[in-house]
């Protein structure tokens, strides 16, 4: 058998993924990093040609393939035939067998047959970046020599069960295509195990290094058997060890260890410190699984993280740096989760260039429809006395500035217009255009308002919420929509409707089965909101009187969800009569701070 359908762990040369497979590969290369991995070696895929031929030619495999090309459902049935079949007619020639043998005899001379090893599946898809086989295809720890055949083949037809068929169609993988490699390394017997993230997968955050932890071996951790550190203490009830003669077990933890951390803090630094290295040599957030044995660190796996938010490099902020906070108005203010149409961007962005300017002629340098110019008249704007005027951000920055004081607001303002001044000065006789220069002061104004105004926000509870109250009550359209939508809902039979779908309830919209003093409220609700809908910023998304089936969605949400006791009007109603106590609060602690006389 040629030397390269088995390799060595500790190889000099990375082998091909497509013969060695993800974690194959992984390993090679974290090894050859200089990282502590266990010895081993990998059987190739072309280790397993002769298996892989046999299963082709046989019947079962042909008539597998005429059920995949027919979308059938009896596929799983057929795999887990294959499965059998292979079980009871694949075997490891002898060469095969010698070869094993002589290769595990060279990285362990003395004790290759007394030690015990850990059979892993390695996929050529398997720990790929956007696909991750973890769970699919089937690992044996704890195997003695003698048994390695035998817990070969049964991590080799791993790869054709249906659950791998399932996920590689998902992923867009050929699923008839029956390839594997096999990594046996020397079974560490791990005093604590567990797994390192390169970024905190529940939130994202590219600064965080999680590590979970347990005593014993690994699958304790993956496996979901306990809850482990999280650095963050968890409950370390169960411990997975090895058996003296083959595979593992999962025994109950002493009360001691149970109280215990699994890992040191030293531990703790030496694990982060590997995770770094091994992140910066992917380029990519990973995930590692480690293990600790007689106080020493073993890595027996990376890969990169698939479930992640992919964040540009110009938003990520670079080591020990103070942190930029990015706020997407579209997503947080509006809802959207998806990206503006090129159009609707073009749109808005030509809305708020027009405040102030002649509507006539912009009318006219974006089309023939209006002729006459008597008919409009300039919108004669002065956007900061626009925004100061509006109730609701007279409230705001009495909210804001709670921790200020009028002196030091003053003092920012005017350490600003001076800036801005010199700015204007400095570039008005320039090349840069007049749009850029406003950019760059509304971008000044922004990080004024971050630096010295949202630091401030207070930590009042009480006064946050007589804020949000008070935002309740006021007669904006989306509050008063949200009442009138309330409104149309009472006019129809939750009971009837509690066992009943979204379509099952539009439908009978069309059917008109709901009551005649609905649809004439309904008229006049779309009289009222049917310019707006679903994601109305982007021009391009369609209003409630072109698609009535996204409002007519909310009335039946309201419909379910609210009652007599329970709902908006009535949180309105009671809000509003506490108006004016609100009011009366906030006018105290803006005069107390200098705000009001």
């Amino acid at each position: 058998m040629s030397e390269t359908k088995i390799i060595s762990l500790n190889s000099k040369e990375l082998a091909d993924i497509s013969q060695v497979g993800g974690k194959g590969y992984s390993l090679i290369k974290l090894s050859s990093l200089n990282l502590n991995v266990p010895p081993g070696i990998v059987l190739t895929v072309g280790f397993f040609e002769d298996w892989i031929k046999k299963i082709k030619n046989s019947d079962l495999y042909k008539e597998f393939i005429l059920q995949l090309s027919q979308n059938n459902n009896e596929c799983q049935i057929i795999l887990n035939k294959i499965k059998d079949w292979s079980l009871n007619n694949l075997v490891l020639s002898s060469s095969d067998k010698q070869d094993i043998e002589d290769n595990l005899k060279k990285l362990f001379p003395d004790d290759y047959n007394k030690i015990l090893y850990a059979v892993r599946s390695s996929s050529p898809e398997e720990d790929l970046a956007g696909a991750s086989f973890a769970g699919n295809y089937e690992t044996y720890l704890g195997t003695q020599f003698d048994l390695l055949e035998e817990f070969i083949l049964k991590s080799f037809i791993s790869c054709i069960d249906y659950r791998v068929f399932k996920y590689k169609l998902e992923k867009g993988f050929t699923a008839s295509d029956i390839k594997i490699a096999i990594v046996i390394m020397k079974q560490v017997n791990c005093d604590v195990s567990g797994v390192g993230f390169s970024i905190n997968p529940l939130n994202n955050d590219y600064d965080e290094a999680v590590i979970t932890s347990n005593f014993g071996l690994g699958e304790s951790v993956v496996g979901g058997i306990i809850t482990p550190d999280e650095y963050i203490l968890g409950s370390k009830d169960k411990i997975v060890k090895l058996n003296e003669d083959n595979g593992t077990s999962v025994l109950e933890q002493n009360s001691e260890n149970q109280k215990k951390s699994s890992l040191s803090k030293e531990q703790i630094i030496q694990i982060v410190d590997k995770i770094i290295v091994i992140e910066n040599s992917y380029n990519v957030p990973i995930d590692i699984e480690f293990g600790i044995e007689n106080d020493i660190l073993y890595i027996l796996q990376a890969r990169p993280i698939t479930t992640y938010n992919k964040l540009p490099e110009e938003f990520l902020t670079k080591p020990n740096e103070q942190r930029q906070l990015y706020f997407d108005i579209t997503l947080g203010v509006q809802g959207f989760e998806k990206p503006m149409t090129t159009l609707g961007a073009d749109v808005f962005k030509l809305f708020v260039h027009t405040v102030g300017k002649l509507i006539p002629e912009t009318l006219l340098n974006h089309g023939n429809e209006y002729k006459n110019k008597t008919e409009c008249k300039a919108l004669k704007v002065n956007k900061f006395n626009i925004i100061r005027k509006v109730p609701i951000i007279r409230i705001i920055f009495a909210k804001l500035f709670a921790k200020s004081t009028k002196s030091n607001l003053e003092y920012y303002l005017n350490q600003f217009i001076t800036e801005s001044e010199e700015y204007i000065q400095k570039n008005i006789d320039s090349n840069i255009p007049i749009s850029t220069i406003m950019d760059n002061l509304i971008n000044n104004l922004v990080t004024y308002f971050r630096s010295y105004v949202v630091p401030v926000l207070a930590n009042d509870i009480e006064l946050r919420q007589d804020f949000n109250n008070l935002i309740k009550c006021f007669p904006f359209i989306t509050i008063l929509m949200g009442l009138d939508t309330y409104k149309l809902s009472t006019y129809l039979d939750k009971n009837q409707y509690k066992n009943k779908t979204q379509d099952e309830f539009y439908q009978n919209y069309l059917d008109k089965k709901f009551p005649k003093e609905f649809y004439i409220e309904f008229e006049t609700f779309m009289k009222k909101y049917g310019f707006r809908g679903e994601g109305e910023i982007d021009i391009v998304n369609k209003r409630y009187s072109e698609n009535p089936k996204t409002i007519i969605n909310q009335i039946f949400s309201a419909l379910l969800e609210y009652d007599e006791n329970n709902n908006p009007q009535k949180d309105f109603d009671d809000t509003n009569a506490k108006r004016s106590e609100v009011y009366e609060k906030l006018y105290k602690f803006a005069k107390e701070k200098g705000f009001s006389s």
